[in-house]
């Protein structure tokens, strides 16, 4: 999903904003080319999107495009000029995503761009180039993948993004405002997360960080008729597959039953009567899980 303009939130614990933006603030006041690097997903255009809108060059276009799909002709026009289907954003930003992708007449033209950057006072006349990567640019440049000239060029400055599996604290907070960012676009009335299907994503390795939590939000959300998001609204390999630090917890159907049941009950304040409409089940029924289950009050 593209990010726009109005999307230009970062979203985060106090200190995770405060380092973040402090580094944004300043580098958006050069116009030196940045390489924002992170895991698949960790937001890296967004965080390109919000230096470009904080820069001296927010009045001109953004360009993003990823770098397997760049045709190396485009670098032989001239900003504002259209190439190869891509055009140049003049007095703008080119975000390029996935820089290692880069083929090699591509790297090139990126290296000549650089080398023709026009000086501060004349930025207006060029455009600045912003570069991702997903992967250790300094091995690829070793292994001779990569020009080691385009590397240096490009990482003039760097900012890294931490994986969401190693800032969990913020895993609540963006839940929240997924829900309401969702809730507005479908016009849903989600009031929450329940307890149990919280501590699940928490819990869970995230391999595709934020973007993967907020598809699972969003899919959550518009297909939510219950005003608040259960273990069974996740998708079910998440359900079966909560990690944790140590690798993957494999989860029992019973385990994935008794747990939720719990949760329920406990959302209920244990008004069983409540609690089986919810569940879907008798009260006969749920008597006998919560026996079954050894289930308690908290």
């Amino acid at each position: 999903m593209e990010t726009h303009e109005a999307d230009l939130e970062i979203v985060g614990s106090k200190a995770f904003l405060s380092e973040q933006l402090e580094l944004i603030e300043r580098l958006a006041a050069t116009d030196a080319p940045i390489l924002i690097t992170g895991e698949t997903g960790v937001g890296k255009e967004l965080v390109a999107r919000t230096i470009h809108a904080r820069s001296k060059r927010k009045g001109h276009s953004f360009a993003a495009i990823n770098s397997s799909a760049l045709p190396h002709e485009c670098f032989s026009a001239r900003p504002g000029a259209e190439a190869g289907g891509l055009e140049l954003p003049a007095g703008g930003t080119l975000f390029l995503d996935d820089v290692g992708d880069l083929s090699e007449p591509a790297q090139a033209g990126v290296l000549k761009l650089l080398q023709c950057r026009p000086e501060p006072a004349r930025a207006s006349a060029g455009m600045r180039i912003l570069a991702a990567a997903n992967i250790n640019m300094q091995s690829a440049v070793d292994m001779g993948k990569f020009r080691s000239d385009l590397f240096f060029r490009l990482n003039e400055f760097s900012l890294h993004i931490k994986p969401l599996r190693e800032r969990r604290e913020d895993i609540p907070l963006l839940v929240d405002y997924f829900i309401a960012r969702y809730n507005k676009q479908y016009s849903r009335s989600v009031k929450r997360i329940s307890d149990a299907a919280l501590s699940f994503l928490k819990r869970y390795h995230f391999p595709g960080n934020v973007r993967e939590l907020r598809n699972m939000i969003q899919n959550a959300v518009l297909m939510n008729d219950r005003g608040v998001i259960w273990i069974e609204d996740l998708p079910l390999d998440i359900v079966t597959r909560s990690g944790g630090e140590g690798g993957a917890e494999m989860l029992t159907i019973k385990q994935v039953e008794k747990r939720h049941i719990q949760s329920v009950l406990d959302y209920a304040g244990w008004n069983v009567s409540r609690a089986s409409r919810v569940l879907g089940i008798t009260r006969a029924t749920l008597y006998d899980k919560i026996k079954t289950y050894h289930l308690a009050k908290a």
